[in-house]
């Protein structure tokens, strides 16, 4: 038996390269070493499309080419909390900048960054935000700062320039990933940052982050006053060659196609199709969220071929992937199934009305119980298409004659499926579950409410840290958020400001 599951490691090489995007890998390659510098360049695209497999295999590719530096934001936050973001970033700059013989430039580099540990935050952004000289204005303490900015600055290129020389390189390539895995408001900080050193000969910055990251992060900096537009010029002023993921042109099939081998399943155009239209209309291609999926479709494919033995292998195989892909999809509408079925009230009859928009608009047909919005709901119609488009597909697998008509030994499969789902589900009988469905929309709520208000204090104030519990205790509900910081006084006592968000009862929406 092969190696079971996918992690979450990034493709580094062409030949692992399952999307069939090599095409535009080698252009951004040939564009990155030959480009005027400085040049700055963004890997665009949502949450888990595979940004940083894309930077991994373009570094494996130019790597004998240029000398490459890799950043890893996330990492760097989350494993240097003593430390500023910022400084962690120079201070890792500088590290793989260190020339073998210690001269001048490295000495103005470590001592301009001692001096801009105590401001960073403060020099730094009014450099990035401005794009100029710093003016006049600062106290003694201040002007120490935007002089070690200045020579920071002169500091690095002269730093590249050494090490190129020494590499045998003609440029430094920056790449800095996860931009869009931190707060956004923390992004643009460390974007401010870059800024001071993205206009320095012979190097080329490729970020990982999304637009819409930076409108977001500049909003939550400068009030909500600021409008879109103060965004956009922000990042056009960063950014000289913006590249999106092209995920409409990822060779999904072939993906999916790899994922079915790998399980050692017997796959023809048939089945793969099968999965292919199953997926398009739940989760979607996101490579991140099909991981999720065939990862959870592993694990109870082993627990199901035991407990629904009756049913066929490979019909068994689809009905339990079809069956994982409306929970994590659609997961009222599959509560809803799994109670009717319960009840012995499930019908091909109605399955075939949830793959029809007009019978689900109007309620045409279908028992109350299956009713999927109140009558005075608002309907969202791309919502409402997408999941009827995953009905069909759903029937398609169900119905194995194609006949349009289920037959009971059809449904009697699904249901077997359905029965043992029901047992892995997060989902427990919306009856019973009624109250906790409340204290965790209550516990979104509040935690929406303190994100909130922690990204308007953090500019003032500092890092706040919010803890929610992971489940109720005595006085303590699922829904409370607390948030907390720990301040010095000028005179140097130490005290901790905390406030607490809780509701009094369940109807406190």
């Amino acid at each position: 038996m092969s190696k079971m599951g996918y992690t979450d490691k990034p493709v580094e090489k062409l030949t692992e390269d399952s999307f069939g995007i090599k095409t535009y890998i080698n252009g951004l390659c040939q564009f990155i070493v030959s480009c005027d510098t400085p040049m700055t360049i963004s890997i665009q695209g949502d949450w888990g499309s595979g940004k940083t497999s894309m930077m991994s295999m373009i570094k494996k590719e130019i790597d004998d080419k240029v000398y490459p530096i890799w950043f890893n934001t996330w990492q760097y936050s989350q494993f240097n909390m003593g430390k500023d973001l910022c400084v962690s970033f120079l201070e890792n700059l500088i590290t793989k900048l260190h020339s073998k013989a210690e001269n001048r430039t490295t000495k103005i580099l470590e001592t301009s960054l001692r001096i801009l540990k105590i401001g960073a935050k403060t020099a730094i952004s009014t450099v990035g935000l401005d794009g100029g000289a710093i003016v006049d204005v600062f106290n003694k303490e201040d002007a120490d700062i935007a002089k070690a900015v200045s020579d920071l600055k002169d500091a690095f290129q002269d730093s590249v320039n050494d090490k190129l020389k020494e590499s045998k390189k003609d440029r430094v390539v920056i790449f800095v990933d996860d931009l869009d895995r931190l707060n956004p408001a923390k992004a643009v900080e460390l974007l401010e940052v870059l800024k001071v050193f993205l206009d320095c000969e012979n190097c080329v910055f490729i970020l990982a982050v999304d637009y819409s990251v930076v409108t977001a992060g500049v909003k939550q900096k400068f009030g909500n006053l600021v409008d879109d537009d103060k965004g956009k010029s922000f990042f056009d002023k960063i950014i000289q060659l913006p590249f999106k993921m092209p995920v409409a042109q990822y060779d999904i099939k072939k993906y999916i196609y790899d994922m079915l081998v790998k399980m050692d399943m017997k796959v023809n155009s048939k089945i793969l199709n099968d999965y292919k239209d199953l997926i398009k209309t739940s989760i979607g291609f996101n490579p991140r969220s099909i991981k999720r999926l065939f990862n959870t479709y592993q694990l109870l494919n082993l627990i199901s071929c035991c407990k629904a033995s009756k049913v066929q292998e490979e019909l068994r195989q689809k009905l339990l992937f079809a069956t994982i892909c409306m929970q994590m999809t659609y997961d009222h509408l599959y509560s809803l199934i799994v109670t009717s079925s319960k009840n012995n009230e499930l019908t091909g009859k109605t399955l075939r009305g949830l793959a029809d928009p007009e019978i689900v608009r109007n309620y045409k047909g279908l028992p109350e119980e299956l009713r999927l919005v109140d009558e005075e709901e608002k309907i969202d119609e791309d919502e409402l298409l997408r999941m009827c488009s995953f009905m069909k597909a759903f029937v398609s697998v169900v119905d194995i004659d194609k006949s349009m008509l289920l037959s009971d030994q059809e449904l009697n499969d699904l249901k077997e499926i359905l029965f043992f789902s029901s047992v892995t589900s997060i989902m427990e009988d919306t009856k019973v579950n009624t109250g906790m469905e409340i204290e965790q929309k209550i516990r979104t709520r509040n935690r929406a409410i303190i994100d909130a208000v922690d990204a308007n204090l953090t500019n003032t104030i500092g890092d706040f840290i919010i803890w929610q519990p992971i489940k109720a205790e005595n006085d303590i509900k699922l829904s409370d958020v607390s948030c907390s910081i720990e301040i010095l006084t000028t005179s140097g006592v130490p005290f901790t400001f905390e406030f607490l968000l809780t509701s009094k009862s369940l109807e406190d929406i």
